[in-house]
């Protein structure tokens, strides 16, 4: 991925479409987005909008959060180390430079700062069921890839632990549904891939390794399939003293193998 790593560059403005046929047109604002799946961009149509580190936490907590905040929240949660009076100096500048490198990407009120209203993030739409439920069709091998990133991997932030872990379970939940979909599609490979994909998050997950089984058995290896399960037989027992769950070997039978002994 081209990530932005908050390089202390001047920004630059966004460009703007000028209004067309006569008076009473309206400006057409470049379409503003923020990724924070994998890394952290914030763009304006396809130019990169760099701003500083400060500049994006600012833009990320507001893009997590979802909703307006109050200035004296904000300025507290991102320097909760600098006296009020500095911390809300912060917040000032760093909107100034969010707005100086992409104009929409926040609405400021009097007591509340939130991203503009048009401003797309890939996190929100990543929590967005509504948009997955025919996905699978047109699901690629990017999908995965996507699926399998870290919300903005190497930021020590106290606010990003609880969404960092939601965005993991939603993204193992998703590659564990892609997989099933996948192969109800006689995407076999790819079905494979998700599951893989999901493990890769989660090696401990039973219903991940359920999946891959599973695809292994449509692909005709049923050898693999029985290898598989002797795997999560091993891993749980070896991490976690403990054997798979009733689930997991009911469906195992369920798919024609023998029960543990």
């Amino acid at each position: 991925m081209d990530c932005e790593v908050g390089p202390e560059r001047e920004p630059r403005k966004p460009s703007r479409m000028a209004p067309k046929g006569g008076n009473g047109c309206p400006t057409v604002h470049a379409a503003t987005n923020v990724q924070l799946m994998g890394c952290f961009k914030l763009s304006v149509d396809t130019h990169v909008a760099h701003v500083p580190l400060q500049a994006q936490r600012l833009v990320a907590y507001l893009a997590v959060a979802g909703t307006p905040m109050m200035r004296h929240r904000l300025a507290g949660t991102l320097w909760p180390f600098t006296r009020q009076q500095g911390a809300h100096a912060n917040l000032r500048t760093a909107v100034w430079r969010v707005r100086n490198a992409a104009a929409d990407a926040l609405d400021v009120g009097h007591d509340t700062v939130q991203l503009g209203r048009d401003v797309v993030v890939d996190y929100r739409r990543l929590l967005d069921e509504s948009r997955w439920r025919d996905a699978t069709p047109n699901a690629d091998a990017q999908l995965v890839g996507y699926l399998k990133s870290e919300l903005l991997p190497g930021w020590d932030e106290d606010w990003l632990t609880i969404e960092r872990e939601h965005a993991r379970q939603i993204c193992m939940r998703r590659l564990e549904q892609l997989s099933h979909d996948f192969l109800a599609a006689g995407r076999i490979a790819e079905a494979i891939d998700a599951a893989f994909a999901s493990i890769d998050i989660e090696p401990l997950r039973e219903s991940a390794h359920l999946a891959l089984i599973e695809a292994h058995v449509a692909d005709g290896n049923r050898a693999e399939a029985a290898h598989q399960a002797e795997r999560v037989k091993i891993l749980l027992h070896d991490e976690l003293g403990i054997s798979p769950s009733t689930q997991f070997q009911q469906r195992l039978e369920e798919l024609g193998f023998s029960p543990a002994p």
